[in-house]
């Protein structure tokens, strides 16, 4: 079975952190989704590095 992506947005997590917890939240929960977490060092929030 192929995955579908999730890409959490730098700009997205940077102005609506609690929106994409909330929505990373739930893409967690489905195993048919991997997130991936943007590579811009200036856009990271330090919660979602952990």
């Amino acid at each position: 079975m192929e995955k579908f992506k999730y890409i959490a947005s730098c700009n997205f997590t940077l102005f609506y952190p609690e929106l994409s917890r909330k929505v990373q939240d739930v893409m967690h929960t489905r195993p048919d989704v991997d997130i991936i977490h943007c590579c811009t060092d200036r856009y990271k929030v330090k919660e979602f590095e952990e």
